[in-house]
């Protein structure tokens, strides 16, 4: 999985990074279930990404 969850014992927040090229804070939640549930949307989203992303494959001359 590209996202990962991790509660925040300061700010009692729980918080969602991006654990692909860079290491990057994407949301703050309230409730864990809110973050597990944006976490799964993001993470739908990256995949469909993905099955349509291609490399440019080179023409032929």
């Amino acid at each position: 999985m590209k996202y990962k969850i991790k509660y925040h014992d300061i700010s009692g927040d729980w918080l969602i990074f991006d654990m692909g090229d860079s290491f990057e804070l994407i949301g703050i939640h309230n409730s864990e279930r809110d973050a597990k549930h944006h976490a799964e949307q993001l993470q739908e989203a990256f995949e469909k990404r993905a099955r349509w992303s291609r490399e440019a494959v080179p023409e032929a001359a």
